[in-house]
């Protein structure tokens, strides 16, 4: 026998009867063992489902830590914790567009390669942020650095940032910007400026943004002024248009909701106290 090498031996290998009948007192399993080398001793393998349990503990433990972390980037990423409930898997099935963000999700390499986003346009209650919610959700699991934002929010941290220059750089740190209510912020010169800095340093870093607008700034008609044309021709290059369905479909789920509430008040009673 050479030395280097470790005989394995079932018990019908095994000459005497004394391991004849161990087997697992948890699976049921034939037990295997060993010759030590040194002492001619047979000692019991650990048997398969005591290595597949290990295994599984594992595997949780590096599940649990990455929960963690997963949390740690859905804090960093959205303003409300209600936010993080916006997922492909509670989509209501209302807005016909969804299946092109999980299209831009499991493409997300190659639209990070592209420095691809998308521009989702539609009017109020047509599922625009809960889309890019869901976007952002899925490529967090997926480890993927996202922020969530708007443009009144940046203004508001430029304007009180110690390093204002610092603070812009910082967000191309994100894989992926996402600005939610494009055209909402005032069309002040200081305003536009800003926004105009943000997305010119996402574009030189050739980093993904993701924009949601009630406005069509694919459209030339939105160029109100210069610096709105300037911003929208940026946007226009790296964000694919996706009009929404003109469904409002938060009309639909309020009135869904407030005929749950009617029906809950009025179970066992008449809700105007007759």
């Amino acid at each position: 026998m050479n030395n280097n090498e470790i005989v394995k031996k079932t018990i019908d290998e095994i000459p005497t009867k004394k391991y004849e009948n161990h087997v697992c007192e948890n699976c049921g399993r034939k037990i295997k063992y060993i010759e030590n080398k040194f002492t001619g001793n047979m000692l019991p393998c650990k048997c398969q489902c005591e290595v597949e349990k290990e295994e599984k503990e594992k595997l949780k433990v590096l599940e649990e830590e990455r929960q963690k972390l997963v949390m740690i980037a859905k804090k960093e990423c959205f303003n409300h914790k209600s936010m993080w409930e916006n997922t492909f898997e509670n989509d209501n099935g209302l807005n016909s567009k969804m299946c092109i963000a999980r299209d831009y999700v499991d493409k997300w390499e190659a639209m990070l390669e592209l420095n691809g986003g998308l521009m989702l346009i539609g009017n109020v209650g047509t599922g625009k942020s809960y889309m890019a919610c869901a976007i952002a959700n899925a490529l967090i699991e997926k480890g993927v650095k996202v922020k969530m934002t708007s443009f009144i929010e940046i203004t508001n941290n430029i304007f009180n940032a110690s390093d204002k220059v610092e603070y812009v750089k910082r967000l191309n740190e994100y894989d992926l910007l996402i600005i939610d209510d494009v055209g909402a912020e005032r069309n002040s010169e200081y305003t536009l400026e800003n926004v105009y800095w943000v997305i010119d340093e996402r574009m030189n870093a050739k980093k993904p943004i993701i924009i949601t607008t009630n406005n069509n700034l694919d459209r030339q008609e939105c160029d109100k002024n210069i610096y709105r044309k300037r911003i929208n021709e940026r946007l226009r290059f790296v964000c694919v248009p996706v009009e929404m369905p003109e469904d409002n479909i938060r009309e639909k789920l309020a009135r869904k909701h407030n005929k749950d509430a009617v029906a809950a008040l009025s179970e066992g009673g008449d809700l105007d106290g007759d």
